[in-house]
């Protein structure tokens, strides 16, 4: 996480946004390192269902975490397919990828993320200007450098248990992942500044933070000590009845 955060610091990236698949947990570490390394933290999630890329999560501040949090859990515990179109967040913008981009009135935290090797597929898309007015920057970084993607090659077809040669499109993040020094990423979007003044804009209005000092975890969940023995022990004898039967006596022996 260190090394990742010092190469956008030394590439010149003031914020930088993680967004892990289907996933938060290292958004702790990664606030931390960037505080640590004077750059600006903002969490988010890739969501996915399977290969298929539906939108990408940014939030607003903690509340907004929370929110990814609440919807990445749901959708864990229920086994369901995350929906083409993103619940309304009160706290998150959505970015989806352009090929994604959904039609109708959006909300006014939906974006279309335009990536470099998009930029040319707008000028033969009928929804051009629609997907110029609503759109930000969308350069994911996947790997460090050409080592990297081979890495980032082998560990895919290991995922999806196939030979390398075997590897489709689509599941693998695109060679152009990588950093890219933020004066010159911005050159790319010159004849699309007003890409470059929504995600300048969306960016500002992000902040995060994390108390790393005090204890997360409960200390009683009960409310106190002694209740929450009685609370095991009960769980304790009913795994014990559920697991070996109410007769057997050397499982009651043992307990």
């Amino acid at each position: 996480m260190e090394s990742l955060v010092l190469t956008a610091r030394e590439a010149g990236v003031q914020s930088l946004v993680l967004t892990d698949i289907n996933n938060t947990t290292g958004i702790p570490d990664f606030t931390e390192e960037c505080v640590k390394l004077g750059v600006k933290p903002i969490a988010g999630a890739e969501i996915r269902n399977g290969n298929d890329q539906a939108y990408t999560l940014v939030a607003r501040n903690n509340e907004g975490f929370k929110e990814i949090n609440e919807f990445i859990t749901l959708h864990n515990y229920s086994g369901e397919e995350y929906p083409d179109r993103a619940p309304l967040f009160r706290q998150c913008y959505v970015i989806y990828p352009i090929h994604r981009f959904p039609a109708g009135k959006l909300h006014d935290n939906e974006f279309a993320g335009i990536a470099i090797r998009d930029i040319n597929k707008l000028r033969a898309s009928a929804k051009s200007s629609h997907l110029i007015e609503n759109g930000v920057i969308l350069q994911p970084v996947t790997f460090m450098n050409d080592e990297g993607y081979e890495l980032h090659r082998h560990l895919r077809a290991i995922d999806n248990n196939i030979l390398l040669s075997q590897l489709e499109p689509e599941m693998l993040a695109h060679p152009s992942e990588i950093f890219i020094r933020e004066s010159e990423l911005v050159k790319y979007y010159e004849a699309l500044p007003q890409v470059v003044r929504n995600t300048k804009a969306l960016l500002d209005d992000c902040t995060f933070s994390f108390d790393f000092k005090t204890i997360k975890n409960k200390k009683t969940f009960t409310g106190n000590r002694y209740d929450d023995r009685l609370l095991l022990e009960k769980l304790a004898h009913d795994g014990l009845l559920y697991r070996y039967g109410k007769n057997n006596k050397e499982a009651i022996k043992r307990s």
